[in-house]
């Protein structure tokens, strides 16, 4: 069983404690036996060397759960971008963190453009809706389905999916599906088109 960092904070403590009490006996009676004092301060060091190579086993330990992470961090941030669907990321505000590079090529916006700006411009008539359903979202959800109409930048609408996660850090995970159809005008508020400088 590894030693928790609070179990070595406090046997630290324990023995800092312990020195300082041997210390003052020490300057308060000299003519106590050495011998039982030597005895004593070699206990106490003998267990402040277990406590350091404890700390060193759990420091050596925390270095390589964040190796880990990072190796982890690393291939998630592959498969976004590998990922041959289009895909963002958004806040719990429906504000984009992150694009792959087919959600940038569906929205016909650059990546610099995008990331910060609210994925509610993309949408057509359920925006209100859209950002309902996107904090509604149960933590853990395996991947809710709603029917969407994108507009991108200078294109016509297109009739799409959206299938929507939550990730650890309370992000969302969207992937955009087209249907395969042109969205029509009934499906568009007039005048909505994506303006992004």
């Amino acid at each position: 069983m590894r030693t928790s960092e609070r179990q070595l904070h406090d046997r630290l403590g324990s023995a800092l404690f312990r020195l300082a009490a041997l210390k003052e006996r020490a300057q308060s009676s000299p003519a106590r036996s050495a011998t039982r004092l030597l005895s004593d301060i070699q206990r106490l060091a003998g267990e402040l060397e277990h406590t350091l190579t404890d700390l060193q086993h759990s420091v050596a330990r925390q270095a390589e759960l964040q190796q880990q992470a990072a190796v982890a961090s690393r291939r998630s941030e592959l498969l976004f971008e590998l990922l041959p669907v289009p895909c963002i990321l958004l806040d719990s505000d429906g504000t984009v963190v992150d694009a792959n590079p087919p959600a940038v090529e569906m929205l016909n916006v650059s990546h610099r453009h995008l990331t910060g700006k609210p994925f509610q411009l993309f949408l057509g008539g359920e925006r209100d809706l859209f950002l309902a359903r996107l904090q509604s979202l149960p933590a853990g959800a395996g991947g809710e389905r709603w029917p969407a109409v994108i507009r991108p930048r200078e294109r016509s609408a297109v009739r799409a999916t959206l299938i929507a996660a939550p990730d650890p850090a309370g992000r969302v995970m969207v992937l955009l599906v087209a249907d395969g159809g042109r969205a029509g005008a009934a499906d568009v508020p007039a005048g909505a088109t994506a303006r992004l400088e």
